[in-house]
């Protein structure tokens, strides 16, 4: 049954209203106690306004039990360990075995850079600029796997807290609580002490424990398999077109899906960008950046018809409008 939630003293409420009610201050009824005539007055005014206020202090407090769940029908809580749901989640393995196979396609990329840069400098030839783009594709390639991985994550969160939310509704829970039962296990301080400071919940009956139900639920909700991030659709490619192009500073003109030969996989995107300026490596550097994107790279791999038109502008700068068609 849940408690009800007055916590003040009933008499030291009722002598506070009795003081008020009379129209006396605490500080007034002490002063009173140097007149015998005034207590008497004040004592039969305060008795008066106590016995009111107990009368609707009582009130209060029947209607609040009245309306407190009686017993057997009270809140119905479960807990959920969201952790043993995330490694479980039927998608999770594919999710991440082509998340790998995305990280192996880049290193080989990275390998091969990086020797073509060894050769360089064992010819005695500059590569100071050489070993800027490389160091800038290493960082590139790191920071769009954080964010695949950032994606990957929130997908498989969603499909956990819907399950979580489906199963509560269905079986009439009112309250579904977190748990880590990993952190019992755990032997290392620090992560100890973190899951210690998040944890929401510090102590639950195994009775209360809804995971392995919650879980099977899950597994049937996604019998048919969630979306792979292989494959994504057009809309999500143009999206991230544009946010690339944006972060270089530029902006996309023309986008659209055109016919290629069939040995470069039939269908392309066709890509016509401005850019600032009349640097050709910082176009390079916006084409290799959209290859290596988490999302575009489900669907393209490479760049093909690469081409860049310079004009100059009114006021002296110049501008340029590079042209270049994905192909898987």
């Amino acid at each position: 049954m849940i408690r009800s939630p007055f916590t003040l003293s009933l008499p030291t409420l009722a002598l506070s209203l009795a003081l008020v009610g009379a129209g006396r201050s605490p500080a007034q009824a002490v002063r009173g106690e140097h007149d015998p005539g005034a207590k008497l007055e004040q004592l039969a005014a305060e008795n008066a306004v106590l016995k009111r206020e107990l009368r609707a202090i009582k009130e209060i407090v029947d209607g609040v039990v009245a309306r407190e769940p009686q017993s057997g029908a009270g809140l119905k809580v479960g807990v959920v360990d969201v952790g043993v749901l995330l490694a479980k989640h039927p998608q999770r393995a594919a999710f991440e075995a082509e998340l790998d196979g995305e990280r192996e396609s880049a290193k080989a990329t990275l390998a091969r850079k990086k020797q073509e840069l060894d050769t360089l400098q064992q010819q005695g030839e500059e590569t100071t600029q050489a070993a800027a783009k490389f160091k800038a594709l290493q960082e590139l390639y790191q920071s769009n796997f954080a964010k695949s991985e950032d994606a990957i994550t929130l997908t498989l969160l969603a499909d956990v807290e819907g399950a979580i939310q489906t199963f509560a509704e269905r079986e009439g829970y009112d309250l579904i609580l977190k748990v880590d039962r990993g952190a019992e296990q755990d032997a290392e301080l620090e992560s100890r002490l973190y899951r210690a400071q998040v944890a929401s919940v510090l102590y639950r009956r195994d009775a209360l424990d809804v995971t392995l139900p919650v879980l099977k639920h899950l597994l049937q909700a996604t019998s048919q398999g969630a979306p792979a991030l292989r494959g994504a659709s057009d809309e999500d490619v143009l999206t991230r077109v544009h946010q690339v192009v944006r972060d270089f500073g530029g902006k996309v003109i023309r986008a659209e899906f055109v016919a290629v030969p069939a040995k470069l996989g039939n269908r392309g995107l066709r890509l016509e960008v401005g850019l600032p300026g009349s640097d050709l490596s910082r176009a390079a550097k916006l084409r290799d950046a959209v290859l290596v994107d988490p999302r575009i790279s489900t669907r393209f791999g490479k760049a093909a018809d690469s081409r860049a038109e310079i004009s100059p502008l009114a006021d002296g700068s110049e501008s340029m409008v590079y042209t270049f068609t994905l192909v898987p």
